[in-house]
């Protein structure tokens, strides 16, 4: 999986591309990440933009041997800042 900047994967005819959030979910970002790992290995149409903390999420990615032409990292941060608010909710520690 790459950084959402550097190779952003994107949908067309042949893929379907769904958002995640995978810091969520009741066993956290490394069950969430490790079912994506099987639903990449067993659709070859589906891909993954995968939104939380980049530091937590890499890793997780690469014991799952994940596959940067079907999922990207969206950097929870970079995204609030696109937002614009990132001011907002950095005192809050997001």
């Amino acid at each position: 999986m790459a950084n959402g900047d550097d190779h952003p994967v994107t949908a067309g005819a042949d893929r379907i591309v769904i958002s995640v959030d995978a810091m969520g979910g009741d066993r956290g970002p490394a069950a969430v990440v490790a079912g994506l790992a099987e639903s990449i290995a067993r659709s070859p149409g589906i891909a993954f933009i995968l939104h939380g903390d980049e530091a937590v999420l890499k890793p997780l990615v690469a014991r799952c041997g994940g596959d940067q032409h079907r999922s990207t990292i969206q950097n929870r941060r970079r995204l609030l800042e696109k937002l614009g608010l990132v001011t907002q909710v950095s005192n809050r520690g997001a």
